[in-house]
């Protein structure tokens, strides 16, 4: 077996990976490959050495951005914007949420408490 793989970077779309993909399989494994939108279609027959035993299909992990920053060097922003609302809104701001503004309000689902708003932690500097 040919292992064929391809490094994605943050900006790729499927497209991207699938034709990283296709170009590796022609140059690594000799043989053709088109793309179909999420499909690799090889047009001639893949058997040898370089057969796939029980694979019909393959997948992208796809990267998270947010796992990829140092954390230390970052700053949280919090924007909400409430402008376009037509009536005379209230709205409530905490270390760890904001809530009111039309939103929903606390409510028990299955015994257990649910917070309303939009529930946050580890800003650094919130501005009231």
């Amino acid at each position: 077996m040919i292992p064929i793989s391809y490094t994605s970077k943050l900006t790729d779309s499927l497209d991207d990976v699938i034709k990283g993909l296709s170009r590796q399989i022609e140059v690594n494994a000799k043989f053709f490959a088109a793309p179909v939108y999420d499909t690799v279609v090889l047009t001639t027959p893949w058997t040898g050495s370089a057969a796939v035993v029980g694979a019909t299909s393959y997948f992208r992990e796809y990267v998270n951005p947010n796992l990829a920053v140092n954390e230390t060097l970052q700053v949280d922003v919090l924007n909400l914007n409430n402008g376009n609302s037509p009536s005379n809104d209230i709205g409530v701001l905490t270390d760890e949420r904001i809530y009111g503004l039309g939103m929903g309000p606390d409510t028990y689902v299955g015994g257990k408490l649910l917070k309303g708003g939009i529930s946050y932690r580890d800003i650094e500097s919130l501005k009231k």
